[in-house]
C-alpha cells in the first residue's frame, strides 16, 4: 500500500542528517505504521517516549499500535497513561475507560472513544469511521467515511492507506464508494505522512503517491 518502502527509507535518510530531531523520529514511526511493520513503529514509540514521558500523542499512537496488534491488555494501559499524564487530570473519564474496558474489553473503550472525540483532538467524522471499523461496525464506517469525503475532510486523502480501514477493503462498497472518489481527488497530489509543526500548521513529512491508491497521515 503505497510507497511504504520509499517513505521509511527518506525518514531514516532524514534522522541521519537531523538525528536530534524528534519530528522526523515520529515521521519515522508512522511509516512504519502505514507499512503494518507494528512490533519495529512500538519500538520508535517508546523511544519517543522516553524523551518526551508526558507527551499525549505518544501515548495516543502507542494505544493504536498496540491496538493493530491484538495488545488490548497494554492498549488500555497506555489509553489510561495518557489520561493520567494530562494537566487536568479528569477523574470521572478514567473510571468511565476502567468501566467500559472491565464490561466489554477493548470494544468497549473503542465506543467511548466514539462517544468522546475530544479526548484525543479528532479530527472529524474520517477518525470516527476508522474506530467504526475497527470494531466491525462497517455500516457506521462506511456512513462516516461518507461524511469526510462531502465535508472535504483532509484525512480523506490517506484513505488508501490507514490500517484501521483494513476491515473495510474486501467490501465491495469499497471501491464502489471510494475508488472512483480517489481518482476524483488527484487534486490532493501526494501529500500523505504528515502533522503539526511547534506553530500549529500541518508539516509535510513524507510523500505517498495517491494514484497507486493508497495515502495517510496523524
Amino acid at each position: 500500500r503505497g510507497r511504504s518502502d520509499e517513505a521509511i527509507a527518506e525518514s531514516k535518510q532524514a534522522i541521519e542528517l537531523q538525528p536530534l530531531s524528534r519530528d522526523h523520529k515520529q515521521t519515522y514511526a508512522l511509516a512504519l505504521y502505514y507499512a503494518r511493520r507494528y512490533e519495529e513503529e512500538e519500538v520508535q514509540w517508546k523511544r519517543l517516549l522516553e524523551l518526551n514521558p508526558t507527551h499525549g500523542y505518544i501515548y495516543t499512537r502507542l494505544f493504536i499500535n498496540l491496538a493493530q496488534q491484538g495488545k488490548y491488555d497494554k492498549a488500555f494501559e497506555y489509553l489510561i497513561k495518557k489520561l493520567t499524564s494530562e494537566d487536568k487530570q479528569d477523574n470521572e473519564t478514567i473510571e468511565r475507560f476502567r468501566s467500559a474496558f472491565a464490561a466489554s474489553g477493548w470494544r468497549g473503550v473503542t465506543l467511548e472513544r466514539i462517544k468522546h472525540p475530544e479526548l484525543e483532538g479528532f479530527t472529524g467524522p474520517f477518525d470516527v469511521a476508522c474506530l467504526y471499523a475497527t470494531i466491525g461496525d462497517k455500516d457506521k464506517a462506511f456512513e462516516f467515511l461518507e461524511k469526510a469525503y462531502q465535508e472535504h475532510n483532509y484525512r480523506i486523502s490517506v484513505l488508501q492507506v490507514e490500517p484501521q480501514l483494513d476491515p473495510l477493503r474486501d467490501d465491495p462498497r469499497f471501491q464502489e464508494a471510494f475508488g472512483v472518489k480517489q481518482v476524483l481527488n488527484r487534486n490532493l497530489s501526494e501529500a500523505i505522512i504528515f502533522t503539526y509543526g511547534p506553530d500549529k500548521q500541518i508539516r509535510t513529512l513524507a510523500l505517498v503517491d495517491p494514484y497507486d491508491r493508497p495515502l495517510n497521515r496523524d
